[in-house]
């Protein structure tokens, strides 16, 4: 596979681009400067497995690379110390792009790359000959071991330098990796009409959210969670940690405050993970897991959150997301490595495959939790097309989503939103309810609403955090309980959907049926501690008819000799006796 870049081959630096598994198509754009007065598509775009763009696609991807450099040059001269302003500079002629099929997902090569090797003193061998060969400096340090390291030179040149590292360390594949920046399409999210009354104090809703109890007024009786149920058995335990990975947590929203323990921001340079101004999609997906308001309550509302700001939103397009692979790989680190998390939910995706953040994933679901391992949640997708990465990834509960009908949520589904659909693939795990969700938004004027909550949030980005709350609740039951227990239960207690196993998983989450299941294993689990500890003290106690006892041969030998030496002495003790009772000599015969 090659891609073309100023007339010279960046297959190295583009190699993992390609997801045949999920029969993705990649194109390459060329942008433009800053100024973006043209975009050479004719030889610099190309298309892997698909035939040559059309004039509308290449229009499309004028625009969105356009849009993308804009956001790099806006963040730069916004504010130097960014940590996006430490990838280089953006400023040249050409810069190559990769576009998706959707067109919802740009990804930007960086003068950068990840340097991510588990053992010390391959990592310390490693940086040593890219400092030497290459030229290259550390600008970031993360944890568990991950370094950034950046080329001496800028934009087009520092790109071509970590196209020859890639080339020169072809077997290190995992320890090395390019830090793509990463610029995403927004949802959209239909704001509908919210009632006055929502979210005032004292004012209470007649019935839950339909995703917890659905009476039937919009859809079928039945397609929900069975949240009342479940609530009878638990509703969470404060010391089970979720993290939010995201554009950022309200920490002060009051229906939220009281749930964040931890935060960060790892896009910016804010004191926590507090989001940009109408950047509300990480505070409602926190409040879906554990708000604790009574009207808009989470699913797993005694729960603890953290919170975790990997991406903000576009200075010159408020519709798009910027992360980058370096920063977002460092978030899951910190996130089950330092604030202890037990759940890490992912409502975001796109773009190719990366090793940093694949690696970070791992660690997590091994090594999390003292060894038991961190319950991961990732959203499917909203583009109805094969699952994006991180969703290709093994070993994760990969969430699609579902409606007021319990059907597979598609642009032709019976909710009417038509703008997009759920995402489908082989590590599709279940679905969960995604259309009208309830939860909170910022607070105040900022975000979807203008006040603190909002009706109608959606996508599989409501999914996922459904499914990460359940998971908490199943370890609020079985704290005990393995990563890949936990996604036994969730996924061998769903309800049937209508579909085959790649659009609709294991079927769509069913909280109640999943926390029974959490219940007895506790139970199981216990008698078998309690069977264990009665064999150990029985056999303590009672040793076994065929075994005789043990007999140390120089302790017999030993009192033995004592015997007969007190048996003479108690004889001639006697005999003295007998002569002279005022006075006895003892001789020792011995």
């Amino acid at each position: 596979m090659t891609f073309s870049y100023a007339g010279k081959s960046i297959s190295a630096l583009f190699s993992t681009l390609a997801d045949v598994e999920s029969g993705r198509s990649v194109a390459v754009v060329a942008a433009a400067s800053a100024a973006r007065k043209q975009v050479a598509l004719n030889s610099a775009t190309k298309k892997i497995g698909a035939k040559k763009p059309t004039k509308t696609e290449e229009a499309s991807a004028q625009a969105v690379a356009g849009r993308a450099v804009d956001a790099i040059v806006a963040v730069k001269a916004n504010d130097s110390k960014d940590k996006l302003s430490r990838l280089g500079s953006f400023n040249e002629n050409s810069i190559p792009f990769l576009l998706d099929d959707e067109k919802n997902v740009i990804t930007i090569p960086t003068a950068s790359l990840i340097v991510s090797a588990g053992n010390a003193s391959a990592r310390r061998s490693i940086l040593s000959s890219l400092r030497k060969q290459f030229g290259l400096e550390v600008i970031q340090k993360g944890f568990r071991g991950k370094v950034l390291m950046r080329a001496s030179e800028d934009g087009a040149q520092g790109i071509q330098t970590i196209q020859e590292v890639l080339k020169s360390f072809p077997s290190k594949n995992d320890a090395i990796s390019p830090n793509f920046l990463r610029v995403c399409e927004h949802r959209r999210i239909n704001a509908g009409v919210i009632s006055p009354l929502r979210g005032r104090k004292g004012i209470s809703i007649p019935t839950l959210p339909w995703n917890f109890q659905n009476l039937g007024a919009v859809g079928v009786v039945g397609a929900d969670v069975k949240a009342l149920g479940a609530w009878t058995l638990s509703k969470g335990e404060p010391a089970i940690r979720v993290a939010v990975l995201d554009e950022g947590v309200e920490v002060r929203h009051p229906s939220l405050i009281a749930a964040i323990i931890a935060s960060r921001d790892f896009s910016g340079n804010k004191p926590d993970s507090s989001p940009d101004g109408n950047d509300a999609h990480g505070t409602a997906c926190a409040g879906i897991i554990a708000s604790r308001d009574l009207n808009y309550p989470g699913l797993a509302p005694n729960v603890s959150l953290i919170g975790a700001r990997i991406a903000r939103s576009n200075p010159a397009n408020p519709t798009q997301w910027i992360f980058d692979d370096f920063n977002t790989a460092d978030a899951i680190d910190w996130c089950w490595d330092d604030a202890n998390a037990d759940i890490l939910s992912n409502s975001w995706g796109g773009g190719p495959p990366s090793d940093a953040i694949r690696l970070a994933f791992e660690r997590a679901r091994t090594q999390g939790r003292a060894g038991k391992g961190c319950v991961i949640a990732i959203a499917a997708g909203n583009s109805q097309s094969r699952i994006p990465f991180p969703g290709t990834l093994a070993n994760m509960l990969v969430v699609g989503a579902s409606n007021q009908w319990d059907e597979r949520k598609t642009k032709t589904s019976r909710d009417g939103e038509n703008w997009w659909g759920s995402c489908f693939g082989p590590t599709l795990s279940l679905l969960a309810p995604g259309v009208k969700i309830k939860t909170t938004d910022i607070a105040g004027a900022a975000g979807y609403t203008t006040i603190n909550f909002v009706d109608t949030f959606n996508g599989t980005s409501s999914a996922t955090p459904q499914v990460a709350a359940a998971s908490a609740l199943v370890l609020s039951i079985n704290k005990n309980l393995k990563e890949k227990q936990v996604r036994k239960i969730l996924t061998s207690t769903c309800d049937p959907v209508l579909g085959t196993n790649e659009e609709v998983g294991s079927g769509r989450l069913n909280l109640e049926a999943a926390l029974e299941k959490a219940k007895k294993s506790l139970r199981e689990t216990t008698q078998n501690l309690k069977t264990k500890t009665k064999t150990k003290t029985s056999k303590a106690a009672k040793p076994s008819s065929n075994s005789k006892p043990k007999v140390n041969a120089k302790a017999t030998a030993g009192a033995t000799k004592k015997a007969i030496k007190k048996a003479r002495h108690a004889r001639i003790s006697n005999k003295s006796s007998a002569l002279s009772p005022k006075k006895v000599t003892l001789v020792d015969l011995g």
